[in-house]
């Protein structure tokens, strides 16, 4: 079907729409993310949910089966190994949270730096450290800290999508969509990597068609219909003249 001057109009307001809430993205990820259940040990290898197909789906989590659905969704594994932290870590990182919402920044990394050292097990502290740097657009400080956080607790998801988000605002375009696959290696079934590397494979690293198979994730995974993702496939797959995937009937069961 050729294109016409609707469907060009069309797109492009679907792209607009995608720039937008990536720019909104990069102010609102600098909120800073709970470390109160972050685990104290390394969680087991226990593996959840199903194997995969390839290692190609595994890394990007999009094996489905047969059928095309997802055949059980995958709790996260971060939520499901964390131990509650220490009482007074609780506390503390509180109290740093009220710093930061009086902009006493450099109070806070002061903190969290201490904190550092008196839980050096949580992986919790160096995220929001790395949060603090990017915003002062300390890159090299917060890439570090990211990857201090991964290495301290692989399953902990912000380690890999917040910094993903901030490569994005660098234009390291490659660099994120790696960080999202590290974060779907880790958990297959994380719906907000799913729909931010779809954006960037689409926008940015002109790969419609593996972004394509990231919404058609989104839309299976979202526990709720989402006008936004169907609108998304519906015009990918115009693009790429294919037709529409029909969703799944049945309501998805979450495995407890």
């Amino acid at each position: 079907m050729g294109w016409n001057k609707e469907h060009l109009l069309r797109s492009a307001c679907v792209l607009i729409r995608r720039h937008f809430i990536l720019l909104v993205g990069i102010f609102t990820v600098l909120m800073l993310a709970a470390c109160a259940g972050d685990p104290l040990k390394e969680p087991s290898n226990k593996k959840s949910g199903k194997e995969y197909s390839s290692k190609e789906n595994q890394s990007e989590g999009l094996s489905l089966d047969p059928s095309g659905k997802i055949a059980q969704i995958i709790p996260n594994p971060y939520l499901q190994s964390a131990g509650d932290a220490p009482a007074a870590a609780k506390v503390e990182f509180t109290r740093i949270q009220g710093l930061i919402k009086n902009n006493r920044s450099a109070d806070a990394i002061s903190a969290l730096i201490k904190m550092q050292k008196d839980y050096p097990k949580l992986s919790g502290p160096a995220v929001n450290l790395a949060l603090l740097y990017w915003k002062q657009k300390n890159y090299s400080q917060a890439q570090g800290l990211f990857e201090q956080a991964q290495t301290l607790n692989k399953y902990n998801p912000d380690a890999y999508t917040q910094y993903a988000v901030m490569l994005r605002e660098q234009g390291k375009f490659p660099e994120a969509q790696a960080q999202y696959q590290k974060a779907l290696a880790v958990w297959p079934h994380n719906l907000q990597a799913h729909r931010d590397l779809g954006i960037v494979q689409d926008l940015y690293l002109q790969q419609p068609e593996k972004a394509l198979q990231h919404f058609m994730m989104c839309d299976q995974l979202s526990a709720e219909p989402n006008k936004e993702i169907k609108g998304w496939i519906i015009e990918l797959n115009r693009r790429l003249n294919k037709k529409p995937t029909p969703a799944p009937e049945a309501k998805l069961e979450v495995t407890p």
